[in-house]
């Protein structure tokens, strides 16, 4: 399978009074640190922490006051089609982007899996 861009999550962890997964199951969209309030690490999302001076210094200024739904979404590049993902440290579910999944798309083009048994086909297309 061509390699591919894969953005992790943990799907059992909570969100609001359910969980990751089904609010990304009802809601459609993948949604950052920025807009969630959640980490595998530091909260440090927010005007002057780690996070915001870490992106501001990447991207030259230019999220520095962006909507959070508008910052940008950090993936990882799944060369080796691991069953685990290209990055499960920050997750252990994965959805795999193709090439419809473009910026002002983000809903589009994502597959889930969560299970490193499922063959690479029923993962996702693998077309970045």
């Amino acid at each position: 399978m061509s390699p591919s861009m894969t953005v992790h999550f943990h799907p059992g962890w909570c969100f609001g009074d359910s969980t990751v997964i089904d609010a990304l199951a009802s809601g459609g969209v993948y949604r950052t640190q920025w807009e969630t309030g959640t980490s595998n690490g530091g909260l440090t999302a927010h005007p002057d922490g780690d996070r915001w001076r870490r992106d501001s210094r990447m991207f030259a200024g230019r999220y520095d006051s962006a909507a959070p739904a508008d910052r940008p979404v950090y993936g990882a590049w799944h060369r080796y089609d691991d069953p685990f993902g290209a990055a499960p440290r920050f997750g252990s579910a994965y959805l795999r982007c193709d090439r419809r999944c473009r910026p002002g798309r983000r809903s589009a083009g994502l597959t889930a899996s969560t299970s490193p048994k499922r063959s690479a086909s029923r993962r996702g297309t693998g077309d970045w």
